[in-house]
């Protein structure tokens, strides 16, 4: 099988990532697939640094958002052309291979480095497409990492009233120009103006004390959803005490992650991952959600330490992108 030397982003071992080289398969390209050199890839901080940097398997090549240029496609694909700009869940590798379906166009006025958010974008899209709250509702946001930031401007964006919550004083100051109604360093439970006010919150911190605070101030019979992944206990809250609070407040709490809806659109399905992506992208190109200040953008071989200030939080960025423009 005939192969090309390719660069990859791998964790190595434990705490270690490198860019090492390897191996492309230039096997003919099946009729529905396409494939192209990398433009931008987006780092995931909270999935990258839990399950590949602090990972238990290696070496393991991540990734959740890749921009690439087309070059090749199969005979089958006929809507996309060489030279074209295309959206995917890609790695954090110089080239891409992928199906079709599995890619979306990215708009002719939007940079690959903005396109790669629609990928975050559409984490809290799921929750918008199947929450029971309405447009006009109150909203708590817990957590403004990548996910809650924009799980804060979408929602914000389509007309409900959103409060956000984080201790970290920067990631609040990120969200101060929005048309929020608090931004909050922590949940005033105490406080009587909060007392069974949201229709829903929205856990992305992955901690267990902003999930309690969430299911004292949603109105009963709410949901709290968790689309902030769980990766490990932080403090010595009991089961007890947060199903104390969704027992006696009537609370709806439930999961939230992206795949709980279908990858694609069905008939018998309100709403698809790829339909999100196309929204995100499209919102991204009609400047209605903001990522200027959100991101460094860093060369693919400073990975280690790119890696280690985002678990440090030395950087006063969401995120960061790779540019691969220098491994064509």
């Amino acid at each position: 099988m005939a192969t090309r030397r390719i660069n990859s982003v791998t964790f190595t071992a434990n705490q270690t990532v490198e860019l090492i080289e390897a191996k492309l398969d230039l096997s003919p390209l099946e009729p529905d697939e396409i494939s192209g050199k990398t433009i931008a890839t987006l780092i995931s901080p909270g999935t990258e640094l839990n399950d590949g940097f602090f990972g238990k398997s290696f070496p393991r090549t991540m990734g959740y958002s890749a921009i690439f240029e087309v070059e090749d496609t199969g005979q089958q694909v006929t809507d996309i052309k060489r030279g074209d700009l295309v959206f995917s869940l890609g790695r954090h590798t110089s080239y891409q291979r992928a199906k079709r379906q599995m890619v979306v166009p990215v708009p002719k006025c939007l940079s690959p480095q903005t396109a790669t958010f629609a990928r975050l974008m559409a984490v809290s899209m799921t929750t918008l497409t199947t929450t029971r709250a309405r447009p006009g509702a109150e909203v708590l946001i817990t957590g403004l990492g990548p996910i809650g930031h924009f799980a804060a401007k979408i929602f914000s964006l389509c007309q409900y009233r959103v409060s956000a919550v984080d201790p970290v004083e920067s990631r609040r100051r990120l969200l101060n120009d929005g048309p929020y109604e608090n931004i909050w360093s922590s949940v005033p439970v105490e406080e009587e103006s909060t007392q069974q006010r949201f229709s829903l919150a929205i856990d992305c911190s992955g901690h267990e004390k902003a999930i309690e605070d969430a299911c004292h101030v949603v109105r009963k019979g709410s949901e709290v959803v968790l689309i902030g992944a769980h990766w490990r206990g932080h403090t010595e809250i009991s089961a007890h005490q947060i199903l104390h609070a969704v027992f006696f407040n009537n609370v709806t709490l439930r999961g939230g992650t992206e795949w709980g809806i279908p990858l694609h659109p069905i008939p018998t399905a309100q709403a698809s991952n790829f339909s999100s992506f196309a929204t995100a992208l499209q919102w991204l190109a009609e400047d209605k959600v903001d990522v200027n200040g959100l991101y460094d953008i860093v060369d693919p071989s400073q990975a280690q330490p790119l890696y280690e200030d985002l678990l440090h939080k030395r950087r006063d960025k969401l995120t960061a992108i790779f540019d691969w423009s220098p491994y064509q």
